[in-house]
């Protein structure tokens, strides 16, 4: 993977409180990997189920929730064709994967951040159901082109709350979505954690963008330091 220098200036702030319980527990690489994934492209912070999460900085925040079958892609046989995908599975169930509640903030300025897995949203942010019809919107997409945000979207400030952590997304046996909408428990196979994107675009109407490691290290969960004052002297840091 190539490193990229962001087009712009640190602006993010701890999406976590100080005072919470939580650790890195995942860097921008998997380590070990995940099913055949290495590349992570955000940082998970692990922490209880109800830990407050807060928006990095400024912007307009909007929630839907992402989550699929996970399949592999198959691979090329003898001839011309694909094999048929095979459902991923853990103690012989299949497996489910996802962002699931997830909530994208546009801070402007060809920026956004997308908070996923949460258990929990901030009940002033407009909801928007997943289609059936879609299976992963992927995180380096937004929900809607950014022009459309200041008037779809509402008003967040840096440090409020728009949610809580959670493990929504990742179900094991079915999707956690079903659970999740009637206020039941959901299954999941990995621990509550926040998956943590950092995205920017240049070009104002595009919905591609890339996704970028705010810490500019690019490395392993162990290589990336707990304490948040040392966030801003790092090289290459997108925090404040």
């Amino acid at each position: 993977m190539v490193e990229r220098t962001p087009p712009f200036e640190p602006f993010l702030e701890p999406p976590l409180p100080d005072d919470a319980d939580w650790r890195i527990s995942q860097g921008w690489y998997y380590e070990p990997e995940l099913f055949d994934l290495r590349d992570h492209g955000a940082i998970d912070f692990a922490a209880g189920r109800g830990t407050e999460v807060r928006a990095a900085a400024d912007g307009y925040a909007v929630a839907t929730y992402e989550e699929y079958l996970w399949k592999d892609e198959g691979s090329e046989s003898s001839g011309s064709a694909k094999e048929t995908p095979t459902v991923k599975q853990i103690d012989g169930e299949p497996i489910y994967f996802g962002a699931g509640l997830v909530v994208q903030i546009w801070h402007e300025r060809g920026r956004y951040t997308q908070y996923g897995h949460l258990h929990s949203c901030n009940e002033k942010i407009p909801f928007f159901a997943p289609r059936v019809d879609e299976e992963f919107v992927h995180p380096d997409k937004l929900r809607v082109p950014v022009t459309e945000y200041p008037r779809i979207a509402c008003r967040i400030r840096a440090g409020e709350r728009i949610g809580t952590v959670g493990m929504t997304g990742m179900g094991k046996g079915r999707r956690t979505y079903e659970d999740w909408a009637a206020g039941r428990e959901y299954t999941q196979y990995e621990p509550n954690h926040l998956h943590f994107v950092v995205c920017g675009r240049r070009a104002p109407r595009s919905r591609k963008a890339e996704t970028y490691d705010p810490f500019g290290i690019y490395g392993t969960a162990e290589q990336y330091s707990g304490d948040t004052k040392t966030w801003p002297k790092l090289l290459g840091t997108l925090w404040k």
